[in-house]
């Protein structure tokens, strides 16, 4: 599977030398599996990564334990991790929207707050998330600055 991703990253030139990534760690399989596979890639392309996890504050015992693996996996990994906690039942209430709504914008904007915060640090050129599912084996999101 990993040459096959490299195949893609290379035939469609998703990273330039250097660049900085934020993974959206939500410590599923298919997050994991991204980790893991642009950890592999760090050299091949110089990457500079950070693992971003967002705890919801939904389901209790079950999301901390996400959280702990996330930042376990990433400190084994040797990869920046950090965690924010959001209350997106509030959220969703103070704004009349479903809670996945509420997670979902609360997840964009913690990732645009790091994004933010590591563009000061270097230029940002791509946001990855896996959330849902790696389609074709990632959804890419262009973080670079216009």
């Amino acid at each position: 599977m990993y040459k096959t991703i490299l195949d893609y990253v290379r035939r469609n030139q998703l990273f330039d030398r250097g660049d900085r990534v934020i993974v959206a760690l939500s410590g599923g399989a298919d997050s994991v599996c991204l980790l893991v596979v642009l950890n592999e890639m760090k050299q091949e392309f110089d990457l500079a990564l950070k693992a971003v996890h967002v705890h919801h504050g939904l389901r209790g015992e079950e999301a901390d334990r996400d959280s702990n693996y996330a930042g376990e996996l990433s400190e084994k990994l040797g990869v920046p991790f950090s965690c924010a906690h959001v209350d997106a039942a509030g959220y969703a209430k103070e704004h009349g929207m479903s809670v996945e709504e509420a997670g979902r914008h609360l997840r964009y904007k913690i990732f645009l707050k790091k994004k933010d915060s590591y563009l000061m640090e270097q230029r940002l050129r791509w946001l990855i998330t896996a959330m849902i599912r790696l389609r074709p084996y990632c959804t890419i999101y262009s973080g670079a600055p216009d």
